[in-house]
């Protein structure tokens, strides 16, 4: 433990002389700093626990309002994680078995005590509790973390969607962190398809929240709007009421007629590419604002697109920051090749042979941030 760090010591001590022998040897301890607090009443020490910062617990068992076994009990049920060393002047050796396995730290005769053994038994006290409250912290993390992925993945498209005129296949594979990654699409009831890739900011169950937040403002508002641009401009509207700017989301998103062969875009801090039957490739080149920064942003839509049968979208997130073992990033020419050289394949072939090729590409190694992409493909003649 660090020389200059301060630690925080509660004695709770009804003997003047005994307070002051406990003071006098722990100034002799050497690489610490010590606060001590002192009080002569249980009560009192429960009340200081309540109300100061607290590392450790110095404990006479025999005190004016409490005393044995009980003394302890009370004050490790208030004490919560920070660690408690008894004191008692009898060498009652059942006494201080009972003691340690209800859970005390140790327990310490007084008059046999020794500077550098108390200094010992103060930092590994001190270090044990720590070390047990991060590895709680952690379970609780990682449950949260596994909380996040189910959710995740019960709101994500769970079939490919193949309409005859409109082929769409979406996948995502998390990072061992990152729980931000968002895909969807949906009929509008109007003969279009919306296609959403987007990416949360912030890991854990909090970005999922905004991810599920997210995805349930879209979906309502394309009931009743089909333009990208008012759905995103709507959609930011609402997140800024709840996330006030602390919390940001990067989208693209589509809007489909397949009857019409007519593909309009709007973009939020992300694009997408549109590989022709023929092999051509547009970039759908993305707006820099993001949603939930600015209230007042407004998200204007591409003009219309026209497409041809076999035309493919591609959305995608985190494939083109995807690294080798070597630290070399897929790219975006690597993205755009896989999808041209399968074009004529199904929506859901494409998928697969670009995940194949980004899995051969990084070995599988895990990635800083999870790999989405949806493929929409125009009817068209097609390779099984």
């Amino acid at each position: 433990m660090p020389g200059t760090e301060t630690l925080h010591i509660l004695l709770v001590e009804d003997n003047a002389a005994d307070a002051r022998l406990i003071l006098a040897i722990l100034s002799e301890v050497e690489g610490s700093l010590f606060s001590l607090r002192r009080v002569d009443r249980l009560e009192s020490g429960l009340e200081s626990l309540r109300n100061e910062p607290t590392d450790l617990m110095l404990l006479d068992l025999m005190l004016p309002d409490s005393d044995g076994l009980e003394t302890f009990r009370r004050a490790k049920a208030q004490a919560g994680t920070v660690p408690i060393i008894l004191l008692s002047a009898l060498q009652d050796k059942s006494l201080a078995l009972s003691a340690v396995s209800e859970g005390a730290e140790d327990f310490l005769v007084k008059g046999q005590i020794e500077p550098q053994a108390l200094g010992r038994t103060l930092h590994l006290a001190i270090e044990r509790h720590r070390r047990e409250r991060a590895e709680r912290e952690l379970g609780i993390a990682q449950e949260q973390l596994r909380v996040a992925r189910r959710i995740q993945q019960q709101l994500l498209p769970i079939v490919e969607a193949d309409t005859g005129r409109l082929d769409l296949a979406g996948a995502t594979a998390l990072s061992e962190e990152s729980t931000g990654d968002y895909y969807d699409y949906f009929p509008t009831g109007r003969g279009s398809w919306v296609v959403v890739v987007g990416d949360v900011s912030g890991q854990g169950l909090g970005s999922t929240i905004l991810m599920a937040e997210t995805r349930a403002f879209l979906r309502a508002l394309a009931e009743s709007e089909a333009d990208p641009g008012e759905l995103l401009t709507r959609t930011n509207r609402l997140l800024f009421k709840d996330t006030e700017g602390y919390h940001f989301v990067s989208l693209f998103c589509a809007c489909i007629d397949p009857g019409r062969r007519a593909l309009v875009y709007s973009s939020a801090g992300q694009g997408g590419y549109l590989i022709g039957g023929s092999g051509t490739v547009q970039t759908l080149k993305g707006h820099q604002l993001v949603l939930g920064v600015a209230g007042d942003s407004v998200f204007q839509s591409s003009p219309r697109i026209d497409l041809q049968p076999g035309d493919v979208l591609l959305a995608a997130n985190g494939i083109t920051e995807a690294t080798s073992i070597d630290g070399e990033s897929f790219g975006r020419q690597r993205l755009v090749e896989v999808v041209q050289s399968h074009r004529q394949h199904s929506a859901a072939a494409i998928l697969g042979s670009l995940q194949k090729a980004v899995n051969a590409f990084t070995s599988g190694q895990p990635q800083a941030d999870g790999l989405t992409a949806v493929v929409a493909r125009l009817g068209g003649e097609q390779v099984e």
